[in-house]
C-alpha cells in the first residue's frame, strides 16, 4: 500500500511502534531499510516505544523499553539520519522524546528534528519547549512580577528534564517545587504528563505549600473543564485549596506564566 502512494506520487510521514523483542534489532533495520526505500514519498519515520497501562489481564505479555534497548535504537535511527542528511538534506527519522527519557539522553539540536513534523506524535517537544523557554527567558528581565510559590506537578519522564529548565531558566524571585506524578492510575510504566489523572495529583500532592499550582493543558479534556477520571477542573482546584492555572504545553507560554504575565 505505502509502494501503491509512491508510485501515485502521494507524499507521507510514517510511526513504527516498538515492541522489545518483537519488531526492534534486525527486524527495525529491515522496517527503516524499506522506508527509507519509498523515499522522497515517505517524508519521515517516528520511532515510538510502545505504551503498556496495568490493565493487562489475559493479554499476550510484551516488554516495556530499558535504557540499552532505548539506546540501540536510537543509535539505529542516527545511522539513517547520516544516510538522509547527505542525500536528501533532512533527518527522515526520529526517535521519540520518551526513549531519548529512557536513555537518560539530552534530545539533539532543533536542527535534528527539521521542522518538527512529528510534534503531535510526541517527537521534538523536550527540544522545542526547551528553546522556547529559553528564547523567552532572554528576552525579558528575568524578574516576576510578582515573588511566589509555584508548584508544578509532571511526567515522571519530563521530571528531569523539568527540573534543569526550572533550574538555569526560572525567574530569579520564583520559588518552584517540582513533583514528579507517578501514575497509579493506568500503571506506574505510563510516565507522560497528559495521562495524569485528578486523583493521583490530589494523592501526591496534598502536602504541597505553595501559592500556585500549575496543570498542563494536556492533562485536561479539549474544552479544559474534565480530567481522565471524570474530575471536573474546577472540583479539583477546590479540593486542593490552591489557586491552579492551566498552562498550555509551549515553553514560552510556561515561563510568562511563571512571570506571572
Amino acid at each position: 500500500r505505502l509502494r501503491r502512494l509512491k508510485a501515485e506520487e502521494i507524499r507521507f510521514h510514517c510511526q513504527v511502534v516498538l515492541c522489545p523483542g518483537l519488531n526492534d534489532g534486525n527486524v527495525l533495520r529491515n522496517t527503516l531499510k524499506d522506508l527509507y526505500s519509498l523515499r522522497p514519498a515517505a517524508l519521515s519515520v517516528a520511532l515510538v516505544p510502545v505504551g503498556l497501562t496495568r490493565f493487562r489481564d489475559n493479554l499476550p505479555a510484551v516488554k516495556t523499553f530499558d535504557r540499552e534497548k532505548a539506546e540501540e535504537v536510537i543509535a539505529l535511527c542516527e545511522e539513517y539520519q547520516q544516510y538522509s542528511v547527505k542525500e536528501y538534506g533532512d533527518y527522515f527519522a526520529y526517535p521519540a522524546d520518551e526513549l531519548i527519557s529512557i536513555a537518560s539522553l539530552q534530545p539533539p539540536a532543533a536542527i535534528a528534528y527539521d521542522n518538527y513534523p512529528q510534534l503531535e506524535n510526541g517527537i521534538g517537544m523536550l527540544r522545542l519547549f526547551e528553546d522556547s523557554m529559553r528564547a523567552e527567558r532572554a528576552s525579558g528581565s528575568g524578574i516576576s512580577n510578582s515573588a511566589r510559590t509555584v508548584c508544578i506537578p509532571c511526567g515522571t519522564s519530563l521530571a528531569p528534564y523539568m527540573d534543569e529548565w526550572l533550574r538555569s531558566y526560572a525567574p530569579q524571585n520564583v520559588k518552584t517545587i517540582l513533583v514528579p506524578i507517578i501514575n497509579t492510575f493506568f500503571g506506574s510504566t505510563v510516565t507522560v504528563s497528559g495521562l495524569i489523572t485528578a486523583g493521583d495529583l490530589l494523592a501526591q500532592l496534598k502536602d504541597v505549600q505553595a501559592d500556585e499550582i500549575f496543570i498542563c493543558e494536556t492533562m485536561l479534556n479539549d474544552d479544559l473543564t474534565m480530567f481522565l477520571d471524570d474530575v471536573a477542573f474546577a472540583d479539583f482546584e477546590k479540593q486542593m485549596g490552591i489557586p491552579c492555572t492551566i498552562i498550555k504545553n509551549k515553553g514560552e507560554e510556561f515561563y510568562r506564566s511563571l512571570l506571572g504575565a
